[in-house]
């Protein structure tokens, strides 16, 4: 049915790897087609700063901003950069788990401590399929 596709590339003594986990790989409307992503970001030092800004909903947390500085925007210029490009953080997204941490906080805390973060992403066209976000 779907499949997995992994990249591993070496950039500036960083290793980048990216996992997509779908049977489609296009965008409409600036909403991922993909149902399900990995994205694992890397900082080179631990007083690095994301960059980004998110939202708590539900448990999770839903990309409202990624500003032009900061390690997801070096991130996202790299993978852009790429032949072919990889997978970059985009605002829509919904981050659902970081290094195995699925609850939003404790994603934001992990987030700080990490100097690897393995990010699971939910595409924003999905959101509404998603347990997490229906009442129970």
């Amino acid at each position: 049915m779907g499949q997995t596709n992994c990249c591993a590339t070496q950039e500036n003594g960083m290793e980048v790897t990216n996992f997509t986990v779908s049977s489609h790989s296009a965008e409409a409307d600036g909403f991922r087609e993909e149902k399900e992503l990995y994205v694992v970001i890397s900082k080179e030092s631990e007083f690095d700063k994301l960059g980004m800004d998110v939202k708590h909903v539900r448990g999770k947390l839903n990309i409202v901003n990624i500003g032009s500085d900061g390690v997801i925007a070096k991130h996202n210029r790299k993978a852009n950069s790429l032949d072919p490009p990889q997978e970059v953080l985009k605002v829509h997204d919904w981050i659902i788990d970081v290094n195995g941490v699925s609850s939003d906080q404790a994603m934001v805390d992990e987030c700080k401590k990490a100097m690897v973060m393995k990010v699971k992403i939910l595409g924003a066209k999905y959101v509404g399929e998603s347990r997490f976000l229906k009442d129970e």
